[in-house]
């Protein structure tokens, strides 16, 4: 009977039986508190306390001691610039994109178009969207193909209604 002489004859409000070692804060406040050691510990995340320091040979090893502006995981100020350089990248190829687009507009669209189309894909591999100038490109591309085969279309049209 070594689990039932752990437990009082007493039932709980909702009529559920309790442990003998079990108490509620209002029949025990002592045994709620909490203790003093863990009091002043704060909680995960927070700062440690103004005259707390390291145990001994717990500081950075030598060179990785962090550096206002840097970051002391080693790598990763050098993949930060790489991803600036990459989104720097990125915006240009967009603003190329939407540069050669508009001039495509008045001047040799069947060039520009597609050369916009070119940077704009490009913008999209590095992670812009870009999307004003690969439309624009197209849009270009499009009226570029219409301003060489509607002059054709229409002389082609004109013969044939002259031969017949």
């Amino acid at each position: 009977m070594g689990h039932n002489e752990t437990m009082t004859q007493a039932d709980d409000d909702d009529g559920r039986r309790r442990p003998s070692w079990y108490s509620t804060p209002e029949e025990s406040p002592a045994a709620h508190e909490t203790p003093a050691h863990q009091q002043s510990a704060g909680s995960f995340g927070s700062s440690p306390p103004q005259n707390y320091s390291p145990p001994p040979g717990y500081s950075p090893p030598p060179g990785y001691s962090p550096t206002p502006g840097f970051s002391s995981t080693p790598g990763t100020d050098e993949l930060n610039r790489m991803h600036s350089i990459d989104a720097d990248r990125a915006q240009s190829a967009a603003t190329a994109a939407l540069v050669l687009s508009i001039i495509g507009f008045f001047t040799m669209p069947f060039i520009f178009g597609p050369l916009a189309i070119w940077q704009a894909s490009k913008a999209r591999r590095l992670g812009h969207a870009a999307t004003a100038g690969w439309v624009l490109g197209w849009i270009c591309t499009l009226w570029g193909v219409a301003v060489i085969a509607l002059p054709i279309l229409f002389f082609l049209v004109v013969a044939f209604l002259a031969g017949v």
